[in-house]
């Protein structure tokens, strides 16, 4: 959840390099729809949002019953209000300026934990299935003696046992024979039918487990080349600094060149009007030599 656009496409881009799928929500409205229809496995919510709605109300409205891990994602520098929020069951705070490590951390972390209770309330639905499994053969087995009891009530004996059917107590032996092997029956398909669904329920987690070790070998993978990129990314900028240091310093000694050849410029010019001021003194001079010799002529 998050209404700046370039911020929310970058942390979609950053999540599924993660290796997860990430439907992005603008609005606290759309979050909601979003909520609903995806089912995610943890959000990420910005607190300050444009809107009626903040981050913090948009969540409990989408999920008041803290079943679903949030992490709150804001560049606050509200360190009571961060603390508050840790504090709560199946909610986090990482601040922007963090490192991704941190982000990431906390996503695995709060995934993990969610997993886990997925897993114990699985188990705790089959043990209640279980319990009853126990509670309908012990209904069956009442419900035999009850069967046996109101036969034998109905059952009207002479006084004297000789006038008493035989085929009474045969009767009731295949009574009692034919509800214990319903009762028995029906707890065998039962049993069955629950170790049948513990069965797949166990292959399914083992597949669970298993995709999840290769998504953290795909991490941990991805993670490392992201790391050593980083490094690379690291040391181009320092090169890029470095060459911006140099074309610094090349346009300050270009300028001083500059200075000095505007120096050198102006001292020409001052030495070519000198010359041309000798030169016409000197032409002054001839002048008056040549007037002196002819003067010395006559």
């Amino acid at each position: 959840m998050e209404d700046d656009g370039i911020l929310a496409t970058a942390l979609q881009v950053k999540l599924e390099n993660w290796g997860y799928k990430s439907p992005v929500a603008f609005t606290s409205q759309d979050a909601v729809k979003q909520f609903h229809k995806t089912k995610p496995d943890l959000v990420i919510m910005d607190i300050t949002l444009k809107g009626k709605l903040n981050g913090i109300e948009t969540a409990e409205l989408i999920d008041s019953e803290l079943q679903t891990p949030i992490i709150y994602y804001s560049s606050s520098t509200d360190k009571e209000l961060s603390a508050r929020l840790k504090n709560i069951q199946n909610r986090d705070y990482v601040s922007k300026t963090s490192e991704d490590e941190t982000l990431r951390s906390s996503i695995e972390k709060h995934i993990k934990l969610k997993s886990n209770r997925d897993f114990e309330k699985l188990m705790t639905q089959k043990t209640s299935r279980k319990d009853l499994t126990d509670f309908n053969k012990e209904e069956g087995d009442v419900n035999t003696n009850r069967n046996l009891n109101t036969l034998k009530n109905n059952v009207s004996y002479p006084d004297t046992e000789s006038s008493k059917p035989k085929n009474v107590e045969a009767m009731n032996d295949k009574c009692a024979e034919a509800n214990s092997v319903s009762s028995v029956g029906t707890f065998n398909n039962v049993s069955n039918f629950d170790e049948s669904i513990e069965a797949k329920n166990y292959g399914s987690h083992q597949t669970i487990e298993t995709e999840l070790k290769k998504l953290e070998t795909n991490f941990t993978k991805i993670f490392k080349d992201s790391k050593s990129q980083h490094q690379k990314i690291v040391e181009l900028n320092n090169l890029v600094e470095e060459y911006k240091g140099l074309l610094a310093e090349k346009d300050i000694q270009i300028n001083e060149l500059k200075a000095e050849q505007t120096k050198l410029e102006e001292r020409l010019i001052e030495s070519k009007d000198q010359f041309r001021t000798v030169l016409n003194e000197m032409c002054s001079v001839n002048d008056q030599i040549n007037k002196f010799i002819g003067t010395l002529n006559d």
